[in-house]
């Protein structure tokens, strides 16, 4: 929506119009194909709200994907979560009626 509103497009496949793919992280099929072709400039969304605060279309190399360094603590709740979330709900406790 802020890509349309401040005067951009936006296309669900890369084609011959496309300029930038913004993706959060180095990885998937449209990057892949991204990463070979010159003319697109892989971006992370980083690189529109920056745009869009300065005013200006911002240089797009610091805001490549690969260069986005994860600090291991965070990599290691986000598991932690991912863990969690998947146990919700999944016990082996047995719940007993009472006597009668």
């Amino acid at each position: 929506a802020l890509i349309t509103f401040y005067g951009g497009d936006c296309c669900l496949s890369l084609n011959k119009k496309c300029t930038h793919l913004i993706v959060p992280e180095p990885k998937g099929e449209k990057y892949e194909c991204a990463s070979k072709r010159e003319n697109i400039k892989i971006v992370t969304p980083d690189w529109i709200l920056d745009s869009i605060s300065d005013k200006t279309k911002k240089d797009e190399v610091p805001y490549h994907p690969r260069l986005i360094i994860y600090e291991e603590e965070e990599e290691e709740e986000e598991e932690n979560e991912e863990q969690d979330s998947q146990n919700e709900g999944s016990t082996d406790e047995k719940v007993s009626s009472p006597a009668s």
